[in-house]
């Protein structure tokens, strides 16, 4: 059985690695899911909280999480800009 699926995939033509971008814009979006995860938590968290201090604190991280999100955003849009196969 292994004989006939090695002959089975000799036949085929090897297929080229990813560009270094497209790991790159990959990193970028899975730290993107991360991050929009973390923030929704953190949503859920503020409307279940009552103290002011809480809620202060919920807030300051959900802010620093919406200045990562836009960065993370604005690498991705400028990696998919500079290069020729990616926009579309």
């Amino acid at each position: 059985m292994l004989a006939r699926f090695a002959a089975f995939i000799a036949d085929e033509p090897a297929r080229p690695s990813p560009a270094p971008q497209t790991h790159a814009l990959a990193a970028l979006v899975s730290r993107l899911d991360q991050l929009s995860d973390l923030r929704q938590s953190e949503s859920c968290r503020a409307h279940q909280a009552h103290e002011a201090s809480v809620k202060a604190s919920i807030g300051a991280v959900i802010e620093v999480l919406d200045s990562q999100i836009d960065a993370i955003q604005h690498a991705s849009d400028a990696l998919i800009a500079s290069d020729p196969i990616l926009p579309f």
